[in-house]
């Protein structure tokens, strides 16, 4: 069937695209029968082996069914064999074996039904070990019937459970989404937590330089979220930040240039309050949380922030054809 469905492949690229098309995959079934599947030496594996450790590794939802005989001698009689032969393997090697291939063989080769079922790949038993380790449930199949009524079963089973989470399905989206977003606030959090006491940064440098690299740029839209969505230009990652806090020069309020990083200039030590020319004043005397303003001469944004006494401004160089009237027409988008 694969040669079907998958097209040709060159023999040279069969193992990757198997492994391929099981991370494409939504759900992993694997049949085990007397055969243990084509064994490679590059990989010292088979192939078949081989497509479920990229099915476990990737998380794919996987179903294990195992023909009535094979499942009884494994789980009767092999199994607890294999932890005297591994134990073995480690007191000559001192080491873990990097497959079960060997120890398989051992084991097959000195079971009294070896000689009765000569017809049985010694491998599948060190496959059946792995499947078992890994915590895999293994499901019998009666020998010589189809396992298609079984496979059925599950997978409307898995339906019947999936189903339930399709009138959810955008919450359920939306949570992901915000999950990194999320993660990355309390990491964060833990961090900068060290740097702040009773509201008050008592280390402006390490503050600052924790917080830059976390500042990534982004897609400037137009018409965001309509079928007329498009991207207009770009900024790029923060390129350095100032912080400024409200404090009384000579019985004078100014704001005070309290640490900088990144390429962001320390020129501007300081700013009256009744500076119209700087951004930061303009932020902390309009009250707003947040504010965005653009330097054409420099082709660079400028989101300040706003928080009780402090000031903070993170600079973005963005795309040197983007103009005044464009940052202004995309400006609430920008801020949000």
């Amino acid at each position: 069937m694969y040669e079907k469905n998958f097209g040709p492949w060159p023999a040279n690229q069969l193992v990757e695209k198997c492994l391929e098309k099981v991370e494409e995959s939504d759900i992993f079934i694997l049949i085990i029968s007397y055969q243990a599947g084509n064994y490679s030496e590059y990989y010292k594996a088979t192939v078949t082996h081989l497509e479920f450790q990229r099915a476990y590794t990737s998380g794919k939802y996987t179903m294990v069914f195992v023909e009535d005989p094979i499942y009884n001698l494994f789980w009767n009689e092999l199994k607890e064999q294999f932890p005297e032969f591994i134990t073995k393997f480690k007191e000559e090697y001192g080491c873990d074996p990097d497959s079960y291939k060997e120890i398989a063989e051992k084991v097959w080769e000195s079971h009294p039904k070896k000689q009765v079922n000569s017809h049985i790949d010694s491998y599948t038993w060190g496959f059946l070990y792995d499947l078992y380790i890994k915590g895999q449930y293994l499901e019998k199949i009666p020998f010589g019937q189809s396992p298609l009524p079984k496979i059925k079963e599950y997978l409307s089973d898995l339906f019947r459970q999936g189903s339930q989470y399709l009138r959810i399905e955008s919450v359920i989206n939306k949570q992901a989404q915000m999950s990194n977003i999320y993660d990355k606030l309390f990491q964060f959090t833990n961090t900068v937590l060290d740097y702040i006491e009773d509201g008050q940064i008592i280390n402006s440098r390490l503050f600052l330089a924790h917080l830059q690299p976390l500042m990534s740029g982004g897609d400037i839209f137009y018409k965001k979220g309509t079928v007329f969505e498009r991207i207009i230009g770009q900024y790029r990652n923060c390129s350095g930040i100032t912080l400024y806090k409200k404090e009384k020069e000579n019985d004078v309020e100014m704001l005070v240039l309290k640490g900088v990083t990144g390429a962001a200039s320390d020129e501007n030590k300081l700013y009256h309050l009744n500076d119209t020319t700087s951004f930061v004043v303009k932020t902390f005397n309009s009250k707003l949380d947040k504010e965005l303003f653009f330097d054409a001469s420099k082709q660079q944004l400028y989101f300040v922030i706003n928080v009780k006494n402090y000031v903070i401004c993170f600079h973005y160089p963005i795309d040197p054809y983007l103009s005044e009237d464009m940052i202004q027409r995309f400006k609430p988008m920008l801020i949000l």
